[in-house]
């Protein structure tokens, strides 16, 4: 009879997972992971491992010493580094048609993007969100993460451009190796100058495989 009652146990726990993933849209996975990474949609937690699944909807949270590279299913690639909480907010790619929508939001952290067939559409439906500014893409490269004290910056890595805008106003970053600081929701973007070398590689130095 205790077999029986198990059996029914793993049955149903089998079908809530199976039907849980059912209800989500695949957005990607996981290609690489150094260190410690989870995801949470729905309520429900799980971690990650080279391999796992991403939904849309899927909050990451990365651990201290960590980098997790994610494989997105237009092509795009994310790199996050240590304490990062990104939210891969809506996420849609038919490729049949080359149709669809990513919506990413960065908390905190650190992260290196590099775009996919979705930035190559006409009207780009491509947007990084952070609570400082939006950031538009251009068939690009290009790195983003939080300071201590909360200021948020961009610097362009390859690529066409990225348009970085807020309630301040908008700055669009052509050059390589140039970038922009944002402080605050209601004051513009810096504009955009060239970094140099040694903040450009303190930036990488966040997304680098070895944390």
């Amino acid at each position: 009879m205790k077999r029986i009652a198990t059996g029914f146990v793993v049955l149903f726990l089998l079908t809530t997972v199976f039907a849980y993933a059912d209800e989500l849209v695949r957005a990607g996975l996981v290609k690489e992971i150094s260190g410690k990474a989870s995801a949470v949609n729905q309520g429900e937690s799980r971690n990650l491992k080279i391999g796992s699944i991403l939904y849309s909807g899927d909050r990451i949270f990365t651990g201290n010493k960590t980098r997790l590279k994610l494989e997105m299913k237009d092509g795009a690639s994310l790199t996050l580094g240590n304490n990062t909480d990104f939210l891969i907010e809506e996420y849609q790619y038919n490729p049949s048609t080359g149709a669809g929508v990513s919506l990413y939001r960065f908390a905190q952290g650190f992260f290196k993007a590099v775009s996919g067939k979705l930035a190559r559409l006409k009207t780009n439906h491509v947007k990084y969100r952070t609570n400082l500014a939006v950031i538009g893409i251009k068939g690009t490269e290009f790195w983003g993460g939080f300071w201590d004290g909360g200021k948020f910056e961009v610097a362009l890595l390859k690529g066409e451009g990225v348009v970085i805008s807020n309630r301040g106003g908008e700055v669009e970053i052509t050059k390589v190796g140039w970038g922009t600081t944002l402080v605050a929701d209601d004051i513009a973007p810096t504009t955009p100058k060239p970094w140099g070398k040694d903040k450009i590689s303190r930036a990488l130095a966040t997304v680098a495989d070895s944390p």
